[in-house]
This record gives structure tokens, C-alpha cells and sequence, in this order.
């Protein structure tokens, strides 16, 4: 029983999810440019964290998806019901 009790914290340590900071000039992005450009999106979900189902979050995918040959701007969104679901998608946007 001690040895749970020692085991199921370290376990619990694991489950947290930090934001990615990324440091882009926001000055040098036409946005309406980007409101009147493709936006494709692709994601994937998973199932208590770990068991994978959707066809998969990828640029690659989120572009072909609408025919975009040149991305100009990535976005990336998580959306967190830990530990039931996580679901985390890539938007892209090109011509």
C-alpha cells in the first residue's frame, strides 16, 4: 500500500500540459490577407490521453485537405478535457 501511495503521485506529475510560446511579429502578418486565404484544418483526438482516433493533425493533411500549395500561416489549437479526451488540431492558411 506505501508503495502506491509513493508511485501514484510520480504518476500524476506527468499529466501537465504546458502552453508552447511562440514569438512571431504579429506586424509583419497581413491579416486581410489571411481572412480571405484558404484555411484547411485537420486534427486528431485522443482517448484518455494516449489511444489515438481521427485521421491525424499534420500541415500536410490541413493543406491538401483545401488544395493549398503555399502555406503562408500555421495555428496550432488544443482543446484539454483531461483525461477524458484531448483533441488537438493544426489550421493552415495559403493560397
Amino acid at each position: 500500500m506505501k508503495k502506491l501511495l509513493i508511485i501514484l503521485p510520480m504518476l500524476l506529475c506527468g499529466c501537465v500540459s504546458t502552453p508552447v510560446m511562440n514569438n512571431t511579429d504579429l506586424g509583419k502578418v497581413d491579416f486581410e490577407k489571411l481572412l480571405n486565404s484558404r484555411q484547411g484544418k485537420a486534427c486528431q483526438s485522443f482517448i484518455l490521453g494516449f489511444i489515438p482516433f481521427g485521421p491525424g493533425a499534420s500541415v500536410a493533411k490541413a493543406a491538401w485537405s483545401v488544395g493549398i500549395k503555399k502555406v503562408e500561416y500555421v495555428e496550432y489549437i488544443t482543446v484539454n478535457a483531461f483525461p477524458i479526451v484531448i483533441q488537438s488540431c493544426v489550421k493552415v492558411y495559403g493560397t
